[in-house]
Formats: C-alpha cells, structure tokens, sequence
C-alpha cells in the first residue's frame, strides 16, 4: 500500500511560495538547497539527434519554471531522453518490418522492437510523470507558474 496522505512539498519550493515550516520539512535532504538549472547544458555524446532535439527543447521548457529542475536532476533527464529516442528508432523498425514476422516454421512471432519499444515506452512515462511532463502529473506539482513565459527568456543561456 502507498504512503498515505498529502505528499511532503520540497523545502526549496516550500520557501520560495513562502510556506516553509521548519516541523514539516525536517529530513536533511528536503533542507537541502540544490543549485538548479539556469542554462542547457550539451545534451549527452550517447544521444542522437533526436534525443538531443528532445534534451534541448524539453529541458528549455522546465528550465522556464524556476526551481523544478536541478543538476542533479540531469541523469534522470538523461534516461528520459533516451527512452524517447529509443522509442521513435523502434517505431521506424516496426513501421518498415510490421509488429509480426514469421519465424522459420511459418508460425508468428512479436518483432522484437515491439518489446524494446513497449519497455521504453513505460519507462518513458514514469519519468514523465516525475517531471510533470504529462497532465495528471502537472497537477501534483506544487510550484509557482513561470513569472515570464517568453521565449527568448535572456536567462536561459544556450
């Protein structure tokens, strides 16, 4: 059974809305003061270019939103990526080789992309959803909206 009730909102956002309470962030890692994210780094040597298309945009997005993401965040954001590459190279396969082949008695088989693209997939979204990459999961973050939603913000450096 999950945990119960409402879920503990980091201590640095907590302070930023002004709701910081010594009593209910008292775990040393929730007073930790991370440094977060004010430029896009390089996207990872091991992404193609559709994973570096996916770190560049999505990563200027969360960046927008001040204190969402992290440099420790970076890894998990990584494997988000990755998965999303991962997923587009398996449907390209299954789109030029069909979800089905058959094997050498006649009889049909899964592709083995399909595996690889259903796992990456549900990898995907579970890193989604820590991110606030999907509607339900915006709805569980508790930050304040973006104070400029322009898109030439002069504080994301690329």
């Amino acid at each position: 059974m999950g945990k119960r009730g409402f879920k503990t909102m980091p201590a640095a956002i907590a302070k930023l809305r002004g709701t910081y309470r010594k009593d209910r962030h008292s775990d040393e890692m929730a007073s930790l003061e991370l440094p977060f994210l004010d430029y896009i780094p390089e996207p990872p040597i091991h992404l193609n270019s559709i994973g570096a298309d996916y770190w560049q945009t999505n990563l200027r997005e969360l960046i927008k939103i001040k204190g969402l993401i992290a440099f420790t965040d970076l890894p998990a954001f990584e494997f988000l990526c990755y998965f999303y590459q991962t997923m587009i190279e398996c449907d390209g396969v299954l789109n030029q080789n069909g979800k089905t082949f058959q094997d050498g008695n006649g009889n049909f088989k899964t592709h083995p992309a399909w595996k690889i693209y259903n796992d990456s997939f549900k990898n995907y979204l579970l890193l989604c959803s820590h991110f606030g990459l999907t509607p339900s999961s915006r709805t569980n973050l508790k930050i304040s909206p973006p104070e400029n939603l322009d898109d030439d913000d002069p504080d994301i450096v690329i």
